[in-house]
């Protein structure tokens, strides 16, 4: 009897099958890889026409759309349509290869759009001579199958999934998805079984395929990619960066405006990239006009709209919603991270020595008197104040002096409880004073006062150490003044009292703990009185009252119980309309 023909097989792969599916089981996670700094983020190769998003990662601009569609981001605030600048700039000046990879992956996806298998294969082969990754092992894995080459399929999808780089990334449930398409046809499940195997282990072999593959399907559904590293094709090397033009990469990689090396960079959606406190200070003055881009002069409404939106959700500045570039970060990081630290370094230390007192120099907003535990709503408008009051968040301090006039010699500090961004970039915020200071030395930034000072505090009328040892007790004329605020605020209307405490902030007690004679409630008395700021200002900081604060006190009580006889007065009866108004009937109403 003649032999049996042999049968045809395509070249054996690394493992069978089964084993595959086994070490799949197995294994929980990779260990991610970090991606290089002219990488997408999405599609894994090298950038080709950089874009960088509301997020601050950088894509190609035909990934942005599969970016957004993938759920990675979900906002739009006009990103993702022109090209980043510097990286367009140093992705080609650094990988001039890039271009030739680009133009041959661009022709292979025209031709497999059209049809052309053959064609589409022979572009993403020379595309991957120049720069083998993921996406293009990936094409060209779905141009061999539709050319029914299943052994070279196979061989383009495993090694597509040795370049994934972990369980997080986009393009790793792509890479499984070919192989499994490759595992899925007839002949690349045949390539799994063994060589010289018969007729009928090939016949096994292909039912458990069938079988298994189902299992397969679930797993990348599911999005757990099993680690077979070691039975898969050795990793291409990712190529490495050069920077060997430091001064050329530095020119790159300066801040158009304040002309250093950028810091915390923040690209913006015309492309144009600017240290993320500088294009903030150019966003204050959009209040005077339109916002714009101060390269390309590109209009920033929707962007200034988008940041506000985010700033007003997150009761934040909208400077601190400005995405940082994460690619651009990281390559200072990378080229410059001496420099980066030492700024970073002498701007930790600046904040230090503001918390501390050392050379204490606070900002301060020239506006209208203030006094501790006294509310003080403002509402921001002018670019300076908005600086102003950003960086005051941002140092974690919330806290800025307020004087009643240029020049005063005395002022209260502020301390920030809460902020509203507005949409059209104002805002408003309520603060709370805290306490009194003198001003030593006056000074000026960007605009705004600046002052260095010393606390202040009354010299008389305050516990001693050993009356803080003992249970506080209030100065007998604070008992009179907390009835007799009482009677008054008691004669208010009920829908009046919400709208008081926002203006004043809420009462404080009269309980001596903060000195025999109450200093925060008398302050809270006199924002409630209403009187004339010039009248304040002598009774917080004058050495008068300073000195004496029971002089204060009794000042207050006296005000207070002038307005209680004042009350009572209005209060007697009143002729009533329908009487006539004579001489007799006035002397009767009034007796």
């Amino acid at each position: 009897m003649p032999p049996a023909p042999a049968v045809p097989l395509v070249p054996p792969a690394p493992e069978p099958l089964a084993r595959l599916l086994g070490l799949a089981e197995q294994v929980d996670a990779d260990t991610e890889v970090p991606l290089g700094e002219l990488d997408c983020a999405h599609c894994e190769s090298l950038l080709h026409q950089p874009a960088t998003l509301e997020d601050g990662l950088t894509v190609c601009l035909p990934c942005v759309k599969k970016r957004r569609m993938s759920g990675f981001i979900g906002e739009m605030s006009s990103f993702g349509h022109a090209q980043n600048v510097i990286l367009s700039d140093l992705a080609a000046e650094l990988r001039p290869d890039l271009a030739a990879a680009v133009a041959a992956r661009q022709k292979g996806n025209a031709c497999f759009a059209e049809g052309h298998w053959a064609k589409a294969e022979q572009a993403y082969s020379e595309a991957i001579a120049s720069s083998p990754d993921l996406v293009l092992f990936c094409n060209r894995a779905i141009a061999r199958l539709k050319l029914e080459d299943g052994a070279g399929a196979l061989a383009d999808s495993l090694q597509a999934v040795a370049l994934a780089r972990g369980p997080k990334r986009p393009m790793r449930d792509k890479a499984w998805l070919r192989l499994g398409q490759c595992l899925g046809s007839k002949e690349a499940a045949f390539a799994m079984a063994m060589a010289g195997a018969t007729p009928q282990l090939q016949d096994v072999a292909a039912q458990l395929s069938e079988e298994e593959l189902a299992k397969v399907e679930v797993w990348l559904k599911e999005g757990r990619c099993p680690g077979i590293e070691a039975q898969l094709p050795a990793k291409a090397p990712r190529p490495s960066l050069s920077f060997g033009q430091e001064e050329w990469l530095r020119s790159q990689l300066e801040c158009p405006l304040c002309l250093g090396l950028l810091w915390e960079p923040a690209s913006i959606p015309c492309g144009h990239t600017l240290c993320r406190c500088c294009l903030a200070r150019t966003l204050d003055h959009a209040f005077d006009t339109a916002p714009s881009c101060p390269m390309c002069r590109k209009d920033l409404a929707p962007y200034l709209a988008w940041l506000n939106a985010r700033a007003r959700a997150q009761r934040v500045h909208g400077g601190a919603q400005i995405p940082v570039d994460k690619k651009i970060a990281a390559i200072i990081e990378r080229c410059f991270s001496e420099k980066e630290r030492l700024e970073r370094e002498a701007q930790v230390r600046t904040a230090e020595a503001e918390a501390d007192g050392r050379d204490f120099s606070v900002p301060i907003f020239i506006c209208s008197m203030a006094m501790p535990s006294v509310a003080c709503p403002l509402h921001i408008f002018e670019p300076r104040y908005r600086l102003m009051m950003r960086r005051c968040i941002d140092s974690g301090q919330r806290q800025f002096g307020m004087c009643l006039f240029p020049g005063a010699q005395y002022g209260t500090m502020l301390h920030i409880e809460s902020f509203n961004q507005l949409p059209d970039g104002r805002s408003q915020i309520k603060t709370l004073g805290t306490r009194r200071f003198e001003v030593l030395e006056w000074g000026e930034k960007d605009g705004y006062a600046t002052g260095k000072v010393r606390w202040l505090e009354d010299v008389a009328g305050e516990p001693g150490p050993e009356a803080a040892a003992e249970t506080p007790s209030p100065h007998p004329s604070a008992a009179r003044l907390r009835n007799a605020v009482q009677s008054l605020l008691q004669k208010l209307p009920e829908e009046v009292m919400p709208s008081l405490e926002q203006q004043l902030g809420p009462m404080p007690p009269a309980d001596g703990k903060d000195g025999f004679c109450c200093p925060n409630f008398i302050f809270w008395c006199m924002g409630l009185a209403s009187l004339p700021p010039r009248l304040c200002y002598e009774l917080c900081f004058g050495d008068a009252f300073r000195q004496d604060a029971e002089k204060r006190l009794t000042t207050i009580l006296e005000v207070f119980e002038k307005k209680i006889r004042l009350a009572k007065e209005r209060e007697e009866p009143s002729p009533s309309p329908e009487a006539p108004h004579s001489p007799d009937a006035s002397e009767a109403e009034g007796e």
